[in-house]
């Protein structure tokens, strides 16, 4: 990979820092919006685990600018966080926690569509989909995937690749990409039974609305986790244009992204984030 200045450094820390910050604000701002004002129910506990995961993976981004772009370039795992006095072990728990969120946020999403495909299709089956367990198995999926891009990193050296490493190397994203073949095909699936199923025009507007929000949100991690999960292994394994590798930071603002996506895009969250504001605006009066 090629190496990076004293000013890429500087440059991607900032990135990392503060779109940590913000991603924390405004994850923490949609967990306590989600607590105050949903209805109980399966979606609220989905809409909640991504603000979890989204806020992990905002916070661990913070300290990722211990180690990702060192000003000296990268070498190999040894030298990870040498420039900040950081232990080898916390760099590694640092790092591994932000990529295994980082996976979990397109996990969530992805299970999100698989579960509104059963519940559109009034399959009796739901409640199996809604077990508790279900997330113990989506927190394995994504540590697997987390585990498998961990092992890359200090596993392979970039030097005479055979097939096998190349493969080995793109693994992650090529998880990363079934995703969304899972989420276009739930997403056709939904948006034919709405047109197809015999549904009263209150509840048609709430499936048309709640699968534009998950659409959106699958618009998110595509470009910010997918794409750059990509640029990254192909940039291990060949030279590549200096501003596909700019973009690997703004991987980064996913979590703060999806967060304002769901505050925006959903009208209960939005309505009580305004009586909030206009309550604080009279009472500061």
């Amino acid at each position: 990979m090629e190496s990076f200045t004293g000013n890429d450094g500087v440059l991607a820390n900032s990135v990392w820092i503060s779109t940590g910050i913000i991603g924390c604000t405004l994850n923490l701002i949609l967990f306590v919006v989600i607590l105050l004002n949903s209805s109980k129910g399966f979606y609220r506990t989905l809409t909640l685990a991504i603000a979890v995961v989204d806020f992990c993976c905002a916070f661990s981004g913070i300290f990722q600018a211990t180690w990702y772009y060192k000003i000296d370039g990268i070498e190999n795992c040894a030298d990870y966080g040498i420039s900040n006095n950081f232990p080898d072990w916390l760099v590694q728990v640092i790092w591994f926690s932000w990529v295994i969120t980082f996976y979990a946020e397109l996990v969530v999403i992805t299970y999100s569509f698989i579960w509104r495909a059963v519940l559109i299709s009034n399959s009796r089956r739901v409640r199996l989909f809604e077990h508790p367990l279900i997330f113990v198995i989506l927190a394995l999926i994504a540590g697997g995937i987390a585990f498998c891009d961990y092992s890359i990193e200090c596993g392979v050296e970039y030097i005479d690749l055979s097939f096998i490493e190349v493969l080995r190397i793109v693994t992650p994203a090529i998880l990363s990409g079934f995703h969304f073949i899972v989420i276009a095909s739930c997403a056709f699936y939904i948006y034919y039974k709405i047109k197809r199923g015999t549904f009263s025009k209150k509840s048609r507007r709430t499936h048309k609305r709640r699968l534009f929000v998950l659409s959106i949100q699958a618009i998110n991690p595509f470009f910010f986790n997918f794409l750059v999960d990509l640029i990254y292994e192909l940039a291990l394994i060949a030279p590549i244009p200096s501003i596909l590798v700019s973009f690997i930071p703004l991987s980064s603002i996913h979590p703060a992204l999806n967060a304002l996506i769901i505050l925006a895009l959903t009208s209960e969250h939005r309505q009580f984030l305004c009586k909030m504001c206009a309550k604080g605006t009279i009472s500061s009066t």
